[in-house]
């Protein structure tokens, strides 16, 4: 148990975002995260030292609620040609490239938080509604179909509200052979891991972080962060998706 603690804690802070990270990472961790980028570039050696301190002020005064995480996730996308023509990093990562496919990932990320939000604002309209639990459970139905339906297509995980997690639980879509509870313990921490990144800002001490996560909000914020990762685990592991109503919930 205490072995699993280091483990989170460790991931906590390497998923800081830059705003927050501590000299210590800059000096030691850094260096190794800019060596993995171009690995995944197909660079060899390790950058100058004076292009390591270009892209860490470009990371620090530019994107500092981001973090080596989202970069590396950046890096993949504009492999991928998902934010159009692919940027080119002409066998160096430099400033012009980190600068232009972080700009490319950063209007992603406000666009699937719109998203999110008209999708959460949608669904919140609907049970407002005086509905009997027929009728809300074919809403479900139906947003959860749409929405496995887009994840597919897009992989894009912001689309996917934990709602969708208690409906599959309630028609044993979700149970505890597919989604074991070794498996949620694991999604529990990675999601305290989440919302502790989200809710850090440069000018919050750690101890106030760590309060709102133990705080009763922050526990629902954790759950629910891990109620979506499970749903998109679950994606994950099928192709299509078949809904029966009739089925018994084994949670």
């Amino acid at each position: 148990m205490e072995a699993g603690k280091e483990c989170v804690i460790a991931y906590y802070h390497d998923t800081l975002s830059f705003g927050t990270k501590k000299p210590e990472y800059w000096a030691n961790t850094f260096p190794r995260h800019l060596m993995e980028w171009g690995v995944m570039l197909g660079l060899r050696g390790a950058p100058d030292k004076a292009l390591e301190i270009d892209i860490k002020s470009t990371l620090e005064d530019s994107y500092p609620h981001l973090n080596e995480e989202t970069v590396k996730l950046g890096i993949k996308m504009n492999l991928e040609g998902k934010f159009g023509e692919v940027v080119q990093c002409y066998n160096s990562i430099n400033r012009p490239y980190l600068t232009e496919i972080l700009r490319k990932f950063d209007l992603k990320l406000r666009a699937d938080h719109k998203r999110l939000l008209e999708l959460k604002q949608k669904f919140k309209d609907g049970n407002a509604e005086q509905l009997s639990e027929s009728e809300k459970m074919e809403k479900m139905r139906i947003l959860t179909l749409s929405v496995f339906d887009d994840y597919k297509q897009t992989g894009d995980m912001a689309i996917i509200s934990h709602p969708i997690y208690d409906y599959l639980v309630k028609i044993g879509n979700i149970n505890r052979e597919n989604v074991t509870a070794e498996k949620r313990n694991e999604l529990m921490a990675q999601a305290e891991v989440i919302v502790k990144s989200i809710i850090s800002r440069p000018d919050k001490p750690l101890t106030e972080v760590l309060s709102h996560v133990s705080s009763d909000l922050g526990r629902l914020s954790v759950k629910n962060k891990a109620k979506e990762m499970a749903v998109k685990f679950y994606f994950d592991s099928i192709t299509e998706i078949e809904i029966n109503e009739k089925k018994s919930a084994k949670n």
